[in-house]
């Protein structure tokens, strides 16, 4: 009879190879015949359940039915224990705008699935907070067969006035097949404002008698009222005043620091020229280490 060899689960080329126009003969008043056949299993690095081939024959006589025979190839691959995500960038300026990152997924364990393995990724504050970044759902899709795959994370920072530090948020995955984990990435988002306080301008010329001005504003947003107190001028000509000054003090909130407020110079008599120098002493509001 004529042998042949057909994949179930198995598949040849992939899993086997097996001999062709291999013939088995059961010799004349005999109940038994042998022959040898060489089937070469294929070693991958995929964790796969095991598979089956059938030897089957085909029988000249006629009536005779012949009943195959099933092998099983057992698989010797662990299977991955998880995924591991990697970023193609650990750091983001709050002011770079859109960002498509990168990021990739690949299996540890050393072997491979037989089947897609598919990341969900979402984003979690650990500094951060939601009004410090936006960012969309996305996948890592690694395919059957493949140790690794990617994906790419739309993240838009928000580019905001505030001197503060540095935010994190964490790039976490989720995996609907039991006995995988992920370890998650982290993402620094970094800050570009620095807390200060602009006088404009910083020289001023008043005559005797008459009246100069200059303005006094925040560079940043502070987190709470800040008030700016002049000093410098008292035993002196100078008299200061203006329509948001008190006890020679200037307040800003969160919603009026990148509003400049003005402080008007007025000089009294005096017999010669003289120079005098006001100090701008700053506090409250994250702005107590902010010198002007």
């Amino acid at each position: 009879m004529a042998l042949s060899v057909h994949g179930l689960s198995a598949v040849a080329g992939e899993d086997y190879t097996a001999p062709s126009n291999l013939t088995l003969t059961i010799p004349a008043e005999s109940l038994t015949g042998s022959t040898t056949m060489t089937l070469t299993l294929l070693d991958d690095d995929i964790s796969e359940d095991n598979e089956e081939l059938e030897v089957r024959g085909t029988n000249a006589a006629p009536g005779l039915p012949v009943n195959g025979a099933l092998i099983a190839i057992e698989d010797n691959d662990a299977a991955p224990t998880g995924v591991t995500l990697t970023l193609d960038m650990s750091r983001v300026p709050e002011d770079a705008g859109l960002q498509r990152l990168t990021v990739t997924g690949k299996l540890t364990g050393g072997s491979k699935r037989s089947v897609n393995t598919t990341v969900t990724l979402t984003s979690v504050n650990v500094t951060a907070t939601d009004d410090d970044y936006s960012a969309l759902p996305a996948e890592v899709v690694i395919l059957s067969g493949q140790i690794q795959g990617t994906g790419t994370l739309l993240l838009v920072p928000t580019d905001d006035l505030i001197d503060e530090d540095d935010e994190t948020l964490e790039v976490r995955g989720v995996i609907h097949d039991p006995g995988l984990t992920v370890l998650a990435q982290q993402v620094v988002i970094t800050d570009n404002d620095s807390a200060g306080v602009t006088i404009t301008p910083t020289f001023l010329t008043a005559l005797e008698s008459r009246s100069n001005s200059y303005s006094v504003k925040l560079n940043t947003e502070p987190t709470g009222d800040v008030t700016v107190a002049i000093s410098g001028h008292s035993g002196t000509a100078l008299a200061l005043s203006g329509t948001t000054l008190v006890n020679d003090s200037l307040t800003f909130t969160p919603s009026n620091w990148d509003t400049a407020q003005t402080v008007t110079v007025t000089a009294g008599a005096v017999t010669a020229d003289t120079n005098v120098t006001l100090s701008h002493s700053v506090s409250g509001g994250d702005y107590d280490s902010v010198t002007a």
